[in-house]
This record gives structure tokens, sequence and C-alpha cells, in this order.
């Protein structure tokens, strides 16, 4: 008798929720579409349970925040129930495809409980804040990373790369100083670890970068360095691999190595990292690095150092950037450094982080110096980008940029911290 009177309770609940499926939802959802486009919050609040959501928006009066949602909410022009689905734990979860009278679409979802009463109300999605560089600072105070570092580069067309291991992944990151965080090769994360739907914004010469997703929970080694639980942004780089089909795992930027004293040595292809404390002050004994022959100030403006470079008798506060290939100036000082520019082609390709591609004209700029320091013929392109993106107290406020052909010309040591820039022989 027990058996039989389970059996009909549970059929008894089958049944009431095939009805409301096959035959009420199309009622229900006329009759919020409805409420929606009246924009009568009293009417969809007597709809809703009194726990119910609304979309991804958490801890809120629903008594108070809907009316405030309906008065910028776009009417409903028309609809098609696109999924209507049953769930474990008898609730049903109706997804739509809308077209809205702003000419916009979306696919706002309905969740009710086995009584047809809204659960939630799926009509907006808050879009989470995300502070990548902050979360890379979190990352690395849970690394393990050594006091001094000696590491090997590979040079491919210009640029530094290094030899790491991502996610179990052998490969090489580009080193670009120019970038405030670490970018990873999204082809290389996890997927069920990657959130959309993330605001960040990432700064490169062009300005943003779009299309990027926020992975979590990645483990890198590079150059004796464990990162774990590195929470960082994410670029569909394609199937992109270095010469001699090396993975290509994406960017290293200033944020992984901003508490170390940084120098190039593009003779021996080896970078140094030595730790120093907030003051600059080195840790540990210095590496050797040569003879110094000269120092001068460097200022950090964002996550790039700022150097004054004189060309023809003008000053200019130039931006270092390794990620750069060539160095870039703007076009309008072409007119002041005159002859000391020579011109080697007009209406080349230029491309910056984010940016599409622009003309620009390539030359060498003679006779640059710091300070007491002379420097050889740099091969320089002058363009109209944008450079180093920002405005207000967020601009580099920088006429251009120094990339390879500076760095490479001595052993180049950059203390972030001191604010000092030295170079060796």
């Amino acid at each position: 008798m027990k058996r039989i009177f389970l059996f009909s309770v549970l059929l008894m609940l089958s049944s009431s929720t095939i009805i409301f499926g096959q035959e009420g939802t199309k009622v229900k959802v006329d009759s919020i579409v409805s409420a929606l486009n009246a924009k009568d919050a009293g009417k969809l609040l007597g709809m809703m349970t009194s726990g119910a959501g609304i979309g991804d928006l958490e801890d809120v009066d629903n008594k108070l925040v809907l009316p405030a949602i309906l008065k910028n909410f776009s009417s409903i022009r028309s609809y098609v129930i696109i999924s209507d689905d049953l769930l474990a734990n008898g609730n049903r979860l109706v997804s739509l495809s809308v077209s809205y009278g702003d000419d916009k679409k979306g696919k706002p979802t309905l969740t009710f409980n086995r009584e047809g009463k809204l659960l939630n109300l799926g009509i907006i999605r808050s879009r989470k804040r995300v502070n990548a560089e902050l979360a890379l600072k979190d990352a690395l105070s849970a690394a393990t990373r050594p006091d001094t570092l000696s590491v090997p580069f590979k040079l491919a067309n210009g640029l530094i790369y290094v030899a790491a291991e991502l996610n179990g992944i052998n490969g090489y990151f580009l080193f670009d100083s120019g970038s405030p965080v670490t970018l990873l090769n999204k082809r290389f994360t996890e997927q069920d670890k990657q959130v959309r739907g993330v605001s960040f914004d990432f700064m490169g010469m062009g300005g943003k970068m779009d299309s990027l997703v926020w992975s979590q929970g990645n483990m890198l080694h590079w150059a004796g360095s464990i990162v774990p639980n590195l929470d960082a942004p994410a670029s569909d780089m394609g199937d992109r691999e270095l010469p001699g089909g090396l993975n290509y795992l994406g960017l290293l930027g200033y944020g992984m190595f901003s508490d170390y004293q940084l120098t190039f040595d593009y003779q021996r292809q080896l970078l140094l990292f030595e730790k120093v404390d907030s003051l600059g002050k080195l840790i540990q004994r210095p590496m050797y690095k040569g003879r110094l022959v000269a120092k001068a100030a460097m200022n950090m403006t964002r996550h790039i150092p700022v150097v004054t470079l004189l060309i023809a008798g003008n000053t200019y506060r130039m931006g270092l950037d390794c990620g750069a290939n060539a160095n870039v100036m703007q076009t309008s000082v072409r007119k002041d450094i005159g002859k000391s520019f020579d011109v080697e082609e007009e209406g080349v390709a230029i491309n910056g982080v984010g940016s599409a591609s622009e003309s620009a004209t390539s030359g060498y700029v003679m006779g640059a110096s710091i300070g007491s320091l002379r420097f050889e013929d740099m091969f320089t392109v002058l363009t109209n980008q944008s450079i180093g993106a920002g405005s207000g107290e967020q601009s580099l406020g920088v006429v251009g940029l120094l990339g390879t052909p500076f760095l490479n010309q001595h052993r180049t040591t950059l203390n972030f911290k001191e604010g000092t820039i030295s170079f060796y022989k």
C-alpha cells in the first residue's frame, strides 16, 4: 500500500510539471513580457518568490532595485522560447531569444519553481570587474622566487622570449616590459577555468585589448620561479608558434619582475634579475655586469620607465619598452630633429597592442645621447599612433618609446624602485 501511495504522489507532481511545461510556459512568459514592457514592478514582484533573484545581482532589495532596472529597460518587441528545461530539482529554466525596441538582441532567462513562481528574473547581468595587477601581486605573494636570476633568452624578430612552463605545457613567453601584467595564451589555459563577461582594461601602445577572458588557477614555472594559482587575462592568440614550432605561451609583463633590478645583456642573450627592497637597494651581492660607463635618472609613469633623450639639442621624454623591436616616436618631432633623422622608408606598417596597423615612416635617429653617453644610430619609426595610451593622470607624457635598438647597445640596467638607468661595457 505504501508503494502505491508513493507512486501516486510522484505521478501527481510529474503531471502538474508537464502541464506547466507544455501548456503554461507561453502564458507565463507572455505575462512577464507584458509587465516588463509596461514597467510594472508591482505585477512582476507578485509573480516572484520572496527570495527571487534578478539576473546575477547579489543581495539586493527587489522592491528597490527592480523599479530602477525597469526605468532604463528597453521594451521587448518580440521573443522566441529557445529552450524549456526541467531541472533535476523540479524547477524549470526557460531561455528566450529577444529583440528589443532599440534593435538590440538578448538572451534573458526565466527560472520558475514547481508552482510557476519566478525564482530568477534573468534580465540583467552585471559585469564583474577584476584588477589584473592586484591579482598578479596576490599570486606572487604565494610564489617561490630566487633573489637573483640569470635567464637565457631567444631573440626572434628583435624581441626577447624566455622559456617557461604553463599548466604543464613547455614553451616561451614574450618578455614585455611595456605590459603591466602577464597575458596568457588562451589555448594553454583550462577552458572550465575561463570566466567570460569580466570587465577590465589591458593597455598597450595603441590602447585597450578586446576579446579577453579571465583565466583562473594557472600554474606557471619560469627561471626557477614557481607561481601557483595565477589568475590573469587570457587572449586568443590563434595557432601562433615561434620559430622551430615552439609554443607561444603569452607575454610576461612588468608586474612579474617589478621588485627586481633588471639587466638586459643582448650580447650574451641573458636577463639578470636582482631582488631589491622598497628603496631599490640590492638584497644580495651585485651580479657582475662589466664596467659602468654611465648612469642617469629614470622615473616610473604607470609601469613604464621614462628617461630623457637628447636629439639635435632638444630633450624628449621617452618610455622604455623591450616589447618594441623598433624605437617609436610621434611624427610631430620630425621637424625639430631635422637632419638627425635619416629617412629610410615612407608608408611602413606599424602595429600596437590592441590597435590596427597604421602607415608610418621609418629611418634612423642619429647622435642621440643620455647625459654624456652617445648612442649609435637607432632604427626608429615615426607614427601618428597614440603612444602609451591613457589620458590625464594616466597619460605617460612621452613622445616615444625606446625598444631593442636602444637596449641592445650596452648592458642596460633598470632599477625601477631607485629610479636609475645604468649602462655597462
